[in-house]
């Protein structure tokens, strides 16, 4: 991004465990030219004062502002455009970017889980779309024990096919459980397929990649180790449950939080399209449609797209993890 002769870098992409106020971070830098103005930042219908410059030829700074949180204790997820506006001589020129938030979980929390085609399909906020994303009748907790993180969906008001043997939904887990902060650890997250059969059938998962709970994880992790199951509680009322190996997500001590992104896709009717994006839950995506087209703000491998799952079931979820794309 640049307005001669100065240009804009984006240095903050992705911050978690945040409460209150959070720092969003740019780099200036002058071309060959010394340059002389102000820049302003905003998002949502928050805007800051203008701060002054001043830059020799080629030379950079960063600057940095900080921004709130809004008080809510809604726990959907967000979207906001946030921009950083540079006045310089009678130029003045707005740089804007999309900033998701999305509340941390905790052990035990229901979830609910936006549709995925209205969260994939949604504009841009800076076009006057996506903002706080609607609910669905579909959630999902965590739970865990010695052995295991649980996973349980529960969905209302769905049809689904009486399906014994073949799969009624698949669902795509992202687990980061590395150690240290992963905001400062970025590496790719590969994504685990669980697909859960009717309730004749136990289901099957792919092999796991070596990267599935996180990059420089170089073990090989058998897939029958996740096991997944389907329950038919009335005519539109449905629970999906999984587990997973605590063993797999954690090659040395159990962290306190660790990356997650869950996404559960219905079968269809449609032997073409057997799990559509219209029939499908997402826990967040930083996404938006543009022309038509979606774009992705992060691909859906980098630790950086994930949420954070808190594992702690007596602590009241106050922090958001934040993606600015």
């Amino acid at each position: 991004s640049a307005i001669d002769p100065v240009s804009v870098s984006w240095l903050t992409h992705s911050l978690s465990n945040v409460e209150g106020k959070f720092r969003v971070e740019w780099l200036l830098t002058a071309g060959s030219a010394a340059a002389n103005g102000s820049f302003r930042v905003g998002w949502g219908d928050q805007s800051g004062a203008a701060t002054s410059f001043q830059l020799a030829p080629g030379q950079d700074v960063r600057v940095y502002s900080d921004l709130d949180l809004p008080q809510s204790d809604a726990a959907s997820p967000f979207q906001r455009a946030i921009w950083i506006e540079l006045t310089v001589g009678q130029s003045v020129v707005r740089f804007q970017r999309e900033l998701e938030a999305v509340k941390d979980v905790v052990l035990g929390q229901e979830l609910n889980l936006p549709i995925g085609e209205d969260y994939i399909l949604a504009p841009p906020a800076r076009a006057g779309g996506a903002g706080r994303r609607p609910a669905s009748s579909a959630t999902a907790r965590f739970e865990e024990d010695a052995e295991f993180l649980y996973g349980v969906v529960s969905l209302s008001g769905v049809e689904l096919p009486r399906m014994d043997e073949s799969a009624v939904a698949r669902t795509t887990l992202r687990v980061d459980g590395r150690a240290g902060e992963r905001t400062e650890s970025v590496g790719a997250v590969e994504m685990v397929e669980i697909y859960t059969a009717g309730e004749s059938s136990q289901g099957f998962t792919p092999n796991l990649h070596p990267a599935s709970f996180g990059e420089g994880d170089d073990r090989t992790l058998s897939s029958s180790g996740i096991v997944s199951a389907y329950e038919r509680l009335g005519d539109t009322e449905h629970r999906i449950s999984f587990r997973v190996p605590k063993k797999y997500i954690f090659t040395g001590a159990e962290q306190e939080r660790v990356g997650i992104a869950l996404e559960v896709y219905l079968v269809s009717a449609d032997p073409e399209d057997p799990f559509p994006i219209g029939r499908a839950f997402f826990m967040h995506s930083p996404t938006f449609v543009m022309d038509g087209d979606a774009v992705r703000g992060f691909s859906w491998g980098n630790s950086q797209a994930l949420s954070t799952l808190i594992l702690d079931s007596e602590r009241e979820p106050t922090s958001w993890t934040v993606r600015i794309y």
